[in-house]
């Protein structure tokens, strides 16, 4: 079971939840970084995925994958986690990205998988 919450104000949270996959949108108040709490428990699923993604109002409602070059070649970025944890993952962004989309997936997951509760909030002070 996957839940994941995101701020909504500075008072309250949007929670989404289902049994392997979750993806919503996180608005970023202009900041130019994101805070991901994660809290996982591993069951027989591989691991954990989280997948960044953001849409450029300008150009339209495609998804851009948040990406890094490697040797010329473009890269998607995203989290994998295989062993449990709690731990806070700051996202740096640009300030001119006002939404960014997440999803997590639970990977390989069977009848007994793991649960991820994952945060995810604009951070007003930079690392």
């Amino acid at each position: 079971m996957i839940t994941l919450n995101l701020k909504d104000t500075s008072t309250s949270w949007v929670t989404v939840s289902d049994s392997l996959t979750v993806s919503g949108l996180q608005k970023t108040y202009k900041q130019e970084e994101l805070l991901v709490f994660i809290q996982y428990e591993k069951g027989d699923e591989v691991y954990l995925e989280l997948d960044f993604s953001f849409i450029d109002k300008d150009i339209g409602t495609i998804d851009f994958a948040f990406s890094k070059l490697e040797n010329s070649m473009i890269i998607p970025y995203k989290i994998f986690q295989d062993k449990s944890i709690t731990a806070l993952v700051p996202v740096p962004i640009s300030k001119s990205i006002e939404l960014v989309k997440i999803t997590a997936t639970l990977v390989g997951g069977g009848s007994n998988a793991g649960t991820a509760t994952i945060w995810m909030k604009p951070s007003y002070f930079g690392f």
